[in-house]
C-alpha cells in the first residue's frame, strides 16, 4: 500500500522546505520510496490548500494515483487538518484512512470535425466572457439546444459543488454522487439559473470568443461558434482522508 510517494507543495507556504523535509523523513522511516510525479506514483501528498491539491491532480501522470492533501491553506474541503504531521501520516500509512472516489470532467474542443482533448477538472469547467460583454451561450443536451445569456457557465462535479458553483448559487452535492451541475454566472434571464444532469456528453458554444477554465488552474480559448464537449471520465480520482473525516461535519465547520 502506497510504496511510491511523491510530494507537491505550494511555493507560497512559509517554511515549505522544512515541512517537506519533515514529511520525507517520516516516509523514509516507514520504508517508502520518495519519487517524482510519474506513472508509478501510488500516492501524491500535497501541501497547501484545495488549490494545491487541484494543481496536483492536474499534473498527475497516472489517474490511478491517490491524492492526500495536508492542510496548510486557509479554506479546504479536499484537504486534511494535521496538527501532528507524524502521527497523521503514520495513521494513513497504517491504513487508517477513507478513500473517497470522485468523478472528474474532461474537456474536448472541436477542430475540423474532430474533438481534441484539452484538459480535465476535478472541480469544474467554466466558460467565461473575455471582456465586459455578456455571453450568448448555447448548451446542447441530448440533441436539444438550450440558451442562456450570462457572464459565464459553470459545469461542476459534486466535488466542485462547494467551490465556484456554490458561489454562483448552485446546490451542494455529496461528493460520491455520479452527477454534474450546470450553473449560469450572473444570468440575464432570471428564469434560467441551474440544473442537475446525470447523462453525457454536453456541448457548449458561444457567439463570441470566451475562455475555458479548468479548476482555476489552466485556461484555453473557445472561439465564437466552436463546440466544447464536456463529459465525465470513466475513471475516478481517489482522494484520501483520515478515518475520522466526515463530509457533513466539514460542511458544518465551514458554513456555520
Amino acid at each position: 500500500m502506497f510504496e511510491n510517494i511523491a510530494i507537491y507543495g505550494n511555493k507560497k507556504i512559509e517554511n515549505l522546505e522544512d515541512i517537506e523535509k519533515q514529511v520525507i523523513s517520516i516516509l523514509k522511516k516507514s520504508g517508502r520510496n520518495i519519487t517524482s510525479i510519474n506513472e508509478k506514483t501510488d500516492l501524491l501528498i500535497t501541501i497547501g490548500g484545495d488549490g494545491t491539491l487541484l494543481r496536483g491532480f492536474d499534473i498527475l501522470k497516472n489517474e490511478n494515483t491517490s491524492i492526500l492533501g495536508l492542510n496548510f491553506g486557509k479554506f479546504g474541503f479536499l484537504i486534511n487538518k494535521c496538527p501532528d504531521i507524524e502521527k497523521f501520516i503514520n495513521d494513513i500509512l497504517s491504513g487508517k484512512f477513507i478513500p473517497s472516489e470522485r468523478i472528474f470532467l474532461q474537456g474536448f474542443i472541436e477542430e475540423k470535425g474532430n474533438y481534441i482533448p484539452i484538459g480535465r477538472a476535478l472541480n469544474e469547467i467554466i466558460v467565461f466572457r473575455k471582456d465586459i460583454r455578456i455571453l450568448d451561450i448555447e448548451i446542447e443536451i441530448e440533441n436539444i439546444p438550450l440558451y442562456v445569456r450570462a457572464d459565464g457557465l459553470i459545469v461542476s462535479t459534486p466535488t466542485g459543488s462547494t467551490a465556484h458553483s456554490f458561489s454562483a448559487g448552485g446546490p451542494i452535492l455529496p461528493p460520491d454522487m455520479d452527477i454534474i451541475s450546470i450553473v449560469s454566472e450572473a444570468p440575464f434571464s432570471p428564469s434560467w439559473k441551474n440544473f442537475l444532469y446525470n447523462k453525457e456528453p454536453i456541448y457548449i458554444k458561444t457567439k463570441m470568443e470566451s475562455d475555458i477554465i479548468f479548476d482555476g488552474q489552466t485556461k484555453y480559448p473557445l472561439m465564437a461558434g466552436q463546440n466544447l464537449k464536456i463529459e465525465k471520465s470513466k475513471k475516478r480520482c481517489k482522494i484520501i482522508f483520515h478515518q475520522q473525516w466526515n463530509f457533513w461535519e466539514t460542511i458544518k465547520e465551514k458554513f456555520q
